[in-house]
């Protein structure tokens, strides 16, 4: 479900670490992965994924002697993004000035009512659209989202998940293909560092919680059925 067996394995070292009780050398990890098995004969990279308490974490490691197996940086699972980059250009709004639907949290909601010095109820009742499962932004006519200013967001302080997670949406990361396409329309994919792809899935995730009906989990789709 995450692309190349090593972007699940440094998710799954990621969270254990966040809950206290990260891998350790030696433990075997089974990813489910149909492949035959490939042992590192030498860790050629580890890559930092995290920072806490002023420390870095590593734990993507690969082996540039076994070309079978590759490393994260140069998988060759088809179709996957390998390494990412990513830095918003100033003054730039070409993201929020294309054609959908800006969705909300209820988190969201909040902070925007919050920021405009307005009571949840009185923001929802001017500027949202409310369906059973979903939350969306009213949009006026012409435009694609009525805090879009010609001066940028005018709510940047407490713009919705999805503007602040943009570009790291699942549907991006994890397919070469629509990130290739996002950056033709954003000017900030392929600028700044290096992203490891384990970060960018990480921060998908994020987008996966926060609206749930846009990306509802094999089980949900079950129950709908």
């Amino acid at each position: 479900m995450l692309g190349h067996p090593l972007a699940a394995l440094a998710w799954l070292a990621n969270a254990r670490s966040r809950r206290g009780s990260g891998l350790k050398r030696g433990d075997f990890v089974f990813l489910g992965s149909l492949v035959e098995t490939k042992w590192l004969a030498r860790v050629a990279h580890a890559f930092p994924l995290e920072r806490s308490a002023g420390r870095a974490r590593t734990f993507l490691f690969c082996d540039k002697r076994s070309p079978s197996m590759g490393c994260l940086r140069s998988a060759t699972m088809k179709g996957t993004v390998e390494g990412l980059r990513f830095a918003c250009q100033p003054g730039c709004t070409r993201c929020c000035d294309q054609q959908g639907y800006v969705y909300l949290t209820e988190a969201d909601l909040r902070r925007a009512a919050h920021l405009l010095g307005l009571t949840p109820a009185e923001f929802e009742r001017r500027y949202v659209y409310r369906t059973r499962h979903r939350l969306r932004l009213r949009k006026p006519r012409g435009r694609q989202c009525p805090f879009l200013l010609d001066n940028g967001c005018s709510i940047h302080p407490a713009k919705p998940t999805q503007c602040r997670l943009f570009p790291f949406w699942p549907e991006l990361v994890s397919s070469r293909r629509a990130w290739l396409k996002t950056a033709r329309l954003c000017p900030g994919v392929g600028q700044g560092p290096l992203i490891q792809i384990g970060t960018a899935l990480e921060t998908a995730s994020e987008m996966e919680h926060a609206y749930p009906a846009l990306y509802p989990s094999p089980s949900a789709l079950r129950r709908r059925r």
